[in-house]
């Protein structure tokens, strides 16, 4: 039974002896993971497909497997749900294992694997150190993107062992750069950080939400400053954001005098901005109380004018 999947095992409850009770056991499982057994179905028709049993796509025109340049892929992946596929409970301590998603034989020469991944679970499979994938793993290149956007954006570090130009058109540029670095020699912060940028790649260019920026809510970014000297900072911090639909709700908390001309600055901002201005005698709290008072976002953003940001922050 494997250890990563339990309910993926082949036999019933193991009961001793008795053909009628193992018959019955046998019944009961099937009955109880039909889901699994139609998934497995579905997955056996398609290494039917993938051994030539039946007959394959149409190869795609020659000339039109390129890499375009530029942040979202011309020709992408089906868009995602983000509200189902996402890092949330992702484990910062993973295993050593490296597992496959398919055959370990179908690896080319020189690829490692430790094991097959007997199942799909993001929350499972995203505690290996990293997945090996190769296209014959996948009834197509379009499902293999697929798979791959959605497994990236729950955290999972995939490494595909066989570069295809037809796979990096539908994936994007930064994505598939990411996907094809070899990951075997990654510490656990380099993992870590590799994940990292890979599900910020697949969120930002195949979500649904990202896909029609219109969805996308607004995020009224709170930065209250006392400290002029902090100021340039903190703009280029805010300014910096990737998130498409930004407020900025300066609350400058102090002497005006200290901050004169801070108005027209903000107006040259790229993004919308609002000023609020508090005596220096105002508590924090009442600074911040003001600048939600003056947002417009629907939803609220803290950032502070002296730690660092990166551009994925929001």
């Amino acid at each position: 039974m494997s250890k990563d999947c339990p309910a993926s095992g082949r036999h019933g409850s193991g009961l001793p002896g008795i053909p009628f009770l193992r018959r019955l056991s046998r019944l009961a499982w099937l009955v109880a993971n039909r889901r699994r057994s139609v998934r497995w179905f579905l997955r056996f028709r398609r290494r039917r497909t993938l051994a030539g049993w039946t007959r394959r796509p149409a190869a795609r025109p020659a000339g039109r497997d390129v890499v375009r340049a530029g942040s979202i892929p011309d020709r992408p992946a089906h868009a995602f749900d983000l509200r189902v596929h996402n890092p949330i409970h992702w484990p910062r301590a993973a295993g050593a294992e490296v597992a496959a998603l398919g055959p370990l034989d179908l690896l080319p020469s020189g690829v490692r694997a430790d094991r097959v991944a007997r199942c799909r679970d993001p929350l499972r499979l995203r505690r290996f150190h990293h997945l090996e994938d190769v296209q014959a793993f996948h009834a197509d290149v379009a499902a293999r993107a697929g798979d791959l956007v959605r497994l990236a954006a729950s955290g999972v570090v995939v490494h595909v062992a066989d570069a295809d130009r037809r796979l990096g058109e539908l994936l994007g540029p930064e994505l598939y750069r990411r996907m094809t670095t070899d990951a075997s020699a990654f510490d656990a912060g380099s993992r870590e950080l590799h994940s990292i940028g890979m599900r910020r790649a697949a969120m930002r260019e195949h979500s649904s939400w990202a896909r029609d920026s219109g969805k996308l809510p607004t995020v009224s970014v709170l930065l209250a400053t006392r400290r002029p000297g902090l100021l340039p900072q903190a703009l280029a911090a805010v300014v910096s954001q990737t998130w498409p639909r930004l407020e900025l709700v300066l609350a400058l908390h102090g002497n005006e005098a200290s901050f004169a001309g801070v108005e027209q600055h903000v107006a040259a901002l790229p993004v919308p901005a609002k000023v609020v201005r508090m005596s220096g005698s105002a508590p924090l709290g009442a600074v911040l109380n003001a600048a939600v008072a003056a947002a417009g976002g629907t939803l609220l953003a803290k950032m502070d004018d002296d730690d660092r940001y990166g551009p994925d922050h929001v």
